[in-house]
């Protein structure tokens, strides 16, 4: 597992990509933005989410640049939807491998907009 480097009151892994993609066979990744950052100094639900997950990579090259003017710098920048295509290609041939989420459907489906 990566080190990982405190930025207000969580801490992110310092890990490339390649690196994660070889590392994360299971478990829950988190990617914090700004937004999530502001959130978990209020929500302590989200908050203990966060110190749950197997791995949390910064998500936001704002929050990179502020780690990196602190003199706390990432190795990379992972974003949720660079990741997860990455992920895909990375392990399509391993029968060990899936893809889960256990989140909430966000879009209505199409036949309850109609009429």
């Amino acid at each position: 597992m990566a080190n990982r480097i405190p930025i207000l009151n969580i801490k992110v892994d310092n890990i490339s990509k390649s690196d994660l993609l070889k590392e994360f066979k299971s478990g829950v990744l988190i990617t914090p933005n700004v937004d999530h950052l502001m959130k978990l100094q209020k929500d302590r639900e989200f908050y203990d989410i966060y110190l749950k997950a197997e791995y949390v990579t910064v998500d936001s090259r704002i929050v990179s640049l502020s780690m990196k003017y602190l003199g706390t710098p990432v190795k990379e920048v992972i974003t949720g939807s660079d990741f997860l295509p990455s992920f895909y290609n990375y392990h399509k041939d391993n029968p060990e491998i899936n893809i889960e989420t256990h989140l909430k459907p966000m879009i209505k489906p199409l036949d309850n907009l109609i009429n």
